[in-house]
């Protein structure tokens, strides 16, 4: 169920978890999201990449597993291409 929708392109890096106050730039309320659950981050050259960052429930993107801290190249266009953060 998609509840809205973040502009990657705004941000450098972007931060996806349940903590406040600043540490994530995406706040999901839930309790299968860890404080700081995933990253999206650009690169110089301006790819996209997604790093499940330890996370107690797992990051998937398009129904696939994001292996824990491995950075995995996000090459499709959003909204097409879907991400899931904590129990799904």
């Amino acid at each position: 169920m998609a509840v809205g929708f973040v502009d990657l392109m705004a941000h450098a890096r972007l931060v996806v978890g349940r903590q406040g106050g600043g540490c994530c730039g995406l706040v999901l309320e839930h309790p299968s999201v860890s404080r700081a659950h995933a990253v999206f981050q650009h690169h110089r050259n301006g790819s996209l990449f997604l790093r499940d960052l330890g996370s107690t429930h797992g990051t998937k993107r398009n129904k696939r597993a994001v292996p824990p801290g491995t950075f995995e190249q996000v090459r499709e266009t959003f909204p097409c291409g879907k991400c899931a953060f904590g129990a799904c």
